[in-house]
């Protein structure tokens, strides 16, 4: 189906956002749009990756308020009034800005605030406001109503296979999991000898564990901790995302926190083990194409789908702030899931996995 309309949507965050805007995506291309992106610099990794044939239009934050006016002057000469569409998944001012003025007609979600909202309902020719009791990826599937496009199929977010890995080949070939302890802040980690007793348990399996981190501060305190053992390998800051999502794809499960890389291996129909702290879950859990629950009405432990999600029972949990002083610092509730509760659970699966394999 070709209907030669153009669209540009802009997703300004993380690579677990971007990710997930990819059944939108998706079901664009479906109806036959060119869709182009807008998106942070740090996540055109990732972007070409869920859209290899689409324009990428990376944005920077420089140091300096002359470079960064160039930098976006530039950008917005490139994207004025090229699109047929635009949609912007973020409540970002820059953000909406360029999605008005890059095509005819223009979608953004908004904040729910009127002093931070109201000169976008007056330039916007559509907006809606996030359902924090949804899933993300069906809040970023609200602007299709505005297309005219309904949703008469199952949402799925799914990833394409990537090209053999020869430097990570040798672990496609064993049976391994994806141990994945880090997070882009440490009010996402779990605790250092939480993390080390859920390896040591978990490695009295004889299971391979693969570590993965990204190249951060944090990543780097974190791969100093991890225990050095004989089938542990501490892949820490070693690993692009093409790399993760080969050994992903190649992994039986993932355990770990909730990141990006939970939703790469959600995304890849992996067994999925998470801990969450903070996070609302209701918009953030990991996805699953064969169980679409919305709601997380429960205190502790939850399974559905492919997915097993373990937090702390307080009544504060799921807070949304970022650390229990909304500074960015560590989380109490991170310090409550018992790594024996989780290994409780994923020795339950793995002996059945072994069951099945022999």
């Amino acid at each position: 189906m070709k209907n030669n309309k153009k669209i540009l949507i802009l997703i300004r965050r993380y690579h677990g956002d971007l990710l997930l805007c990819k059944p939108l995506i998706d079901i664009l291309f479906q109806k036959g749009y060119k869709v182009d992106l807008l998106v942070n610099g740090a996540t055109i990794e990732i972007a070409k990756i869920i859209c290899p044939r689409s324009k990428i239009y990376p944005i920077y934050k420089f140091k300096g308020l002359i470079r960064n006016l160039k930098h976006n002057f530039s950008l917005l000469r490139k994207i004025f009034r090229q699109y047929d569409f635009s949609i912007s998944l973020t409540t970002n001012d820059r953000s909406v800005l360029f999605a008005i003025l890059s095509a005819r007609k223009s979608i953004s979600v908004i904040d729910e605030e009127f002093i931070k909202s109201f000169w976008k309902k007056i330039l916007l020719d559509n907006y809606y406001l996030w359902n924090r009791n949804e899933h993300i990826i069906l809040n970023n599937l609200k602007p299709l109503k505005y297309l005219g496009i309904d949703i008469n199929q199952p949402i799925t977010l799914e990833l394409d296979s990537v090209s053999e890995n020869i430097q990570y080949s040798k672990f496609a070939k064993k049976n391994y999991i994806i141990f994945h302890p880090c997070a882009k802040y440490s009010y996402k980690t779990y605790k250092e000898e939480l993390r080390n007793k859920l390896i040591e348990l978990i490695s009295k399996l004889d299971i391979e564990i693969v570590v993965t981190g990204g190249n951060t501060t944090l990543d780097k305190e974190i791969s100093d901790s991890i225990p050095r053992l004989k089938n542990v390998h501490n892949l820490i800051g070693k690993t692009s995302i093409k790399d993760y999502i080969y050994l992903s794809e190649h992994s039986c499960c993932y355990v770990g926190v909730d990141t990006v890389n939970m939703h790469i291996a959600a995304a890849q129909n992996k067994k999925v083990f998470c801990i969450f702290g903070p996070t609302n879950i209701n918009l953030w859990a990991p996805w699953s194409n064969v169980e679409q629950t919305q709601k997380f009405d429960f205190e502790d432990f939850f399974e559905y789908g492919q997915n097993t999600i373990f937090r702390a029972n307080i009544p504060c949990i799921g807070c949304n702030r970022q650390g229990c002083d909304n500074k960015y610092s560590e989380s109490f509730c991170m310090e409550l899931v018992d790594p024996e509760f989780v290994f409780k659970y994923f020795k339950e699966w793995f002996l059945n996995l072994q069951n099945q394999l022999h």
